[in-house]
């Protein structure tokens, strides 16, 4: 039996298609191995092999991965929209300097600086969420 470490995590968003294939046809060979019959996993387990028929499609050598392009979409929106907020806040603090807007300056820098140097989307979303 393979000696796993649970406490690692794998960047889903750096995977190669083919990659991401062959985790989940590994896990679903764990699972089947193992015959686990558990209120947690069956769902669980369920809906992945639901997911086969587009997981063989991972396979193909060709074509871009949706996914990751809805994915990307999605985040640069999200940059866009922090970037929007961080120029209001600015123009605010300029336009009316006696309103005291320093907590706010603080959060923004604590939380919504730097955001492109975040190593991982796990990352990036606790900054936001902050």
């Amino acid at each position: 039996m393979e000696n796993t470490d649970f406490s690692l995590r794998l960047p889903y968003s750096r995977m190669l298609k083919s990659e991401m294939a062959d985790f989940v046809e590994k896990t679903i060979s764990i699972v089947k191995r193992h015959n686990v019959e558990s209120e947690s996993i069956t769902p669980m387990f369920d809906l992945l092999r639901a997911k086969e028929p587009e997981i063989r499609l991972l396979r193909l050598s060709y074509g871009v991965d949706t996914e990751r392009l809805r994915v990307s979409k999605l985040k640069s929106e999200l940059m866009l929209v922090i970037s929007a907020f961080k120029v209001q806040v600015k123009l605010l603090s300029k336009s009316e300097p006696e309103l005291d807007i320093h907590q706010i300056q603080n959060a923004i820098n604590k939380h919504l600086r730097y955001l492109n140097k975040c190593r991982n989307d796990k990352e990036l979303t606790q900054k936001i969420a902050g």
